[in-house]
């Protein structure tokens, strides 16, 4: 009986050290995966930076070749973007049967853009927040998952 305890406790031993084997190798190959993706992601970020530093460079050079359409596509835009806003701001009642607006009425309706625009605030920070639990309830899972391969 001596002989098969000892036999046992040495293959016990050695499943142990072989499954600590195990585990420092993937912790080696997740490592070097992750150096990997750490570099990989770094040449991304340089490649989006040069392309942002092209881009910026060739709207330079449009501009010095067509200042005239810089200038009414500017204004295009400008133009646009008010007639936008202006289409946001609700028409209120007028006072007396007169044209146009007063400034009652457009502190009122700035008034309720503003309420509009908070509204517009936490339903963007609500969808976030849960985009962003989300998200980390994903990578907690995966860590757990790995942890747990690992055998922590």
């Amino acid at each position: 009986m001596a002989t098969r305890k000892k036999g046992s406790s040495s293959n016990g031993r050695n499943v142990q050290q072989r499954a600590r084997n195990e585990k420092e190798q993937l912790a080696e190959r997740l490592s070097e995966r992750s150096a990997e993706l750490a570099e990989h992601a770094e040449s991304l970020a340089q490649h989006a930076q040069e392309m942002a530093m092209h881009a910026d460079q060739r709207f330079r050079r449009v501009v010095d070749r067509r200042p005239m359409t810089s200038v009414w596509t500017s204004f295009g835009l400008g133009v646009g973007l008010g007639l936008a806003l202006v289409a946001l701001v609700p028409a209120r009642s007028r006072h007396g049967g007169a044209g146009g607006w007063s400034l009652d009425d457009l502190s009122g309706s700035l008034e309720g853009l503003g309420r509009r625009a908070e509204r517009l605030g936490r339903s963007a920070a609500h969808q976030a927040s849960d985009y962003a639990h989300d998200l980390g309830h994903s990578v907690s899972r995966r860590a757990r998952k790995a942890a747990d391969s690992l055998g922590f």
